[in-house]
């Protein structure tokens, strides 16, 4: 689902479920002040869901993407998501972004990886092949757990 020219729209209780387009398939791409909960995006060939900038992902479950989850821009908010067993980072939060509550485990690269100035409040990271929460300049972790990650904790 391709709307990633919309603008302040709300995306609710969707399923987003193995869609294919010769390996660059998204579950659901939406534009700049968007509202995505309750998402369940999962077998994408590509993204889970791709939200541009400040956008507001709650509730969501990604798993099994190709490449990433979760992705949002800068300055966004991702609230009460999972994400496991995508192929690369569980959850890519933009510079400026605030994750919370957030679980990430068994993805193939970041569990969690943050941007710039961006904070992660009681986050959990486990079991993903490289690092569990990844910091970028200025971000700061609060209140998180990281556990049996193969490279890094935090």
């Amino acid at each position: 689902m391709v709307a990633n020219q919309t603008v302040e729209s709300r995306f609710v209780n969707l399923r987003v479920l193995d869609n294919a387009a010769s390996g660059y398939a998204i579950g659901l791409q939406v534009g700049s002040n968007c509202v995505v909960s309750s998402v369940i995006a999962a077998g994408n060939d590509y993204f889970g869901v791709c939200a541009g900038e400040r956008c507001l992902a709650s509730d969501c479950i990604v798993r099994s993407n190709r490449t990433t989850g979760l992705q949002t821009g800068a300055g966004s908010q991702i609230r009460n998501c999972q994400a496991s067993q995508n192929l690369n980072v569980g959850i890519l939060a933009g510079d400026g972004s605030t994750l919370e509550s957030c679980v990430a485990d068994a993805n193939g690269s970041y569990g969690l990886q943050a941007g710039s100035r961006a904070t992660v409040t009681r986050c959990t990271a486990s079991g993903n092949t490289n690092t569990g929460i990844f910091l970028a300049l200025g971000a700061v972790a609060e209140s998180c757990t990281a556990q049996a990650n193969s490279t890094i904790g935090i």
